[in-house]
């Protein structure tokens, strides 16, 4: 039996130029978390990171501080970057969705009131985080299928493929490895469906309590996937703990 260990990437840079940079403060989890991992000696017979900036900085940045408190190089295979394991767009999906919903959803129409006056950078985070939701709970019904915005269908079906090709390989190779996967938080919502059988919001609801930096556990034979533990920061200080 393998595992999957799945990373949700650092602290990005919300309401910044550039989102997908990691924050100051993501860089110091990301290396919190290589640090964690090289006190424990922890080994990794393959490594894959969507294709973000994010996904992939968070393991460089751990995997640098890993290296630094080893004092070796560690005996890690380099890392793969996969695009199926990009998270899906969801500054499209509430910027292209919006303008109509708000026009017939009076719900929407106040939480995005609320996202857009709200000035505490923290209070904005959570309305975003409000809306974001609310117009997921529609995308994943397909109520809401804006042009030049992945579907939940398509996006589902490119996760559970790179999953797929995932365990498939892992079955050709020696038993018991150890895979780590740095990516998002809705390719971990797929994997979760996959593994819990539950209901596409459940499984995103539950997700979206991940912590940045955090680690989750998928044990695996052959296609089988088993959730094993969920959204672990022993790594993290209190005080370095985010969702956003």
């Amino acid at each position: 039996m393998g595992t999957l260990v799945v990373v949700r990437h650092a602290q990005a840079s919300l309401f910044s130029r550039d989102y997908d940079e990691l924050s100051e403060h993501g860089i110091e989890q990301a290396r919190c978390l290589g640090r964690w991992w090289a006190a424990r000696g922890e080994q990794f017979s393959r490594v894959v990171t969507g294709p973000a900036k994010r996904h992939r900085d968070t393991f460089r940045h751990a995997y640098a501080a890993a290296s630094e408190a080893s004092q070796s190089s560690l005996d890690w295979p380099e890392p793969e970057v996969l695009p199926l394991f990009d998270e899906h767009d969801a500054f499209a999906l509430v910027a292209k969705s919006l303008p109509d919903l708000e026009g017939k959803d009076a719900r929407i129409t106040d939480l995005a009131r609320d996202a857009r006056e709200t000035e505490d950078p923290k209070a904005r985070s959570a309305s975003w985080q409000r809306l974001f939701e609310a117009i997921m709970e529609r995308w994943l019904a397909d109520e809401v299928l804006a042009a030049g915005v992945e579907s939940w269908a398509a996006f589902k079906a490119r996760v559970d493929s790179a999953t797929q090709s995932l365990l498939e390989q892992a079955a050709e190779g020696p038993r018991k490895q150890r895979i780590l996967l740095v990516t998002s938080v809705g390719p971990t919502a797929a994997l979760l469906l996959r593994a819990t059988s539950s209901p596409a919001h459940r499984a995103f609801s539950t997700a979206w309590r991940q912590r940045n930096a955090s680690i989750s556990h998928f044990v695996f034979s052959g296609h089988r996937l088993t959730l094993d533990a969920f959204n672990q920061v022993d790594h993290l200080d209190p005080t370095q703990v985010t969702f956003r």
